[in-house]
C-alpha cells in the first residue's frame, strides 16, 4: 500500500533526524499542476506567482520580475542550481540567476544512468556537499531538483555508504533494481513508485541527519504523480517540510499551519505554492544573535 510505505519511511526519517538533534516541521502547499510539468511548480515558488502554464512561464522568463535566487544573490548569498535531469542547452535557466547553473555535462557524475534519470539522488546531494557547500566561506542558497523519483520509477538506485560515492563511477550497473518499465500492468506502477519515493525519502533522511550544521533545509515536492498512481487528489497538495537544527528557527513557522514532524496534519488546508516566497521572506527576515541548537536524543 502507497500509504503504508510512505508512512513507514516519514516516521523512520523522522527518527533519525530527531536522534542527530534536528527538528522538522511539515505543511502542505498547492501546487498549480499535476502528473507532471515540474518546471512550472519550480518557477511557481522561485517568482512567487502562479505559474500553471507554459504560456504564463514564456511571459515569466522574459520579464523583470527576479527571481527568489537572484534576490538572495543580491543580499550576499553565494547561490546555485543543481538540476541533473537537464541534458541540453536550457536556455530558459538564465533567469532564475543562480552564480553557478549545474546541468548533466557539470555535475562530475562519472555511472551510468537509471533509464530516463540521469544520476541517483545520493549523489546529486554528495556532490553538493563536497563541491559547493562545504568548500564555501559565506552563506549558500542551493536549489537541487532530486529526480530519482521521477517517472518511470524504474530502474532504481540503493543507497550506499555515503564515503563510497566519489564520482558516481560506483554506479556502474550495481547498486540498481528493477527492470523495463510496464505502463499496462498499474499494480507494478504503483510499486515502483513507492519504491523511487521510498528512496528519495530515505536519502533526504540520511543527507539532513548527515550534513545539517547550520543550514535551513526545506523539502518540496512539486506536483503530485500521474494519476495512474492514485487518481487525481481533491486539491494538488503536496508536502513541505523545514529542517533545521535551531529551535527558534522552527519556532517562527506558525502552528496553524506547520505541524511538528514529518506528517502535515490531514486538516489542515494547503496554502498556494506561490505565496512561499513571500512567507519565507517574512518568518526568517530577522537574524538569531546565537544558534540554539535542539538537543540529541
Amino acid at each position: 500500500d502507497l500509504g503504508q510505505v510512505a508512512q513507514a519511511r516519514l516516521e523512520a526519517v523522522q527518527r533519525e533526524v530527531t536522534l542527530a538533534g534536528v527538528g522538522v516541521r511539515s505543511a502542505w502547499l498547492e501546487s498549480p499542476i499535476r502528473g507532471g510539468r515540474s518546471w512550472l511548480a519550480h518557477a511557481t515558488f522561485a517568482s512567487g506567482l502562479s505559474i500553471g502554464n507554459q504560456a504564463r512561464f514564456d511571459r515569466l522568463i522574459s520579464s523583470e520580475r527576479e527571481s527568489l535566487y537572484r534576490l538572495l544573490g543580491a543580499a550576499g548569498w553565494h547561490t546555485a542550481g543543481l538540476n541533473p535531469a537537464i541534458v541540453q542547452a536550457w536556455p530558459e535557466g538564465a533567469w532564475y540567476g543562480y552564480a553557478e547553473d549545474h546541468d548533466v555535462h557539470s555535475l562530475g557524475y562519472r555511472g551510468e544512468n537509471f533509464g530516463w534519470v540521469t544520476m541517483p539522488d545520493q549523489y546529486t546531494l554528495s556532490r553538493f556537499q563536497h563541491t559547493i557547500r562545504a568548500p564555501a566561506t559565506g552563506p549558500v542558497a542551493a536549489k537541487i531538483s532530486l529526480i530519482s523519483s521521477h517517472a518511470p520509477w524504474t530502474p532504481l538506485p540503493r543507497t550506499i555508504p555515503w564515503e563510497q560515492i566519489g564520482d558516481g563511477s560506483v554506479f556502474d550497473g550495481s547498486h540498481r533494481f528493477g527492470g523495463k518499465p510496464n505502463w499496462s500492468d498499474r499494480q507494478s506502477v504503483r510499486t515502483l513508485y513507492a519504491q523511487s519515493l521510498d528512496y528519495s525519502l530515505q536519502t533526504i533522511g540520511e543527507y539532513v541527519a548527515r550534513y545539517a550544521d547550520d543550514a535551513l533545509i526545506i523539502v518540496l515536492g512539486d506536483h503530485q504523480p500521474a494519476s495512474i498512481i492514485a487518481g487525481w487528489g481533491r486539491t494538488a497538495d503536496v508536502p513541505i517540510h523545514v529542517f533545521s537544527r535551531d529551535r527558534r528557527l522552527l519556532d517562527r513557522l506558525p502552528a496553524s499551519w506547520w505541524t511538528p514532524g514529518m506528517v502535515p496534519a490531514a486538516e489542515v488546508p494547503g496554502r498556494p505554492m506561490a505565496s512561499m516566497r513571500a512567507f519565507l521572506a517574512d518568518v526568517f527576515d530577522e537574524p538569531l544573535s546565537a544558534p540554539e541548537e535542539l538537543p540529541p536524543r
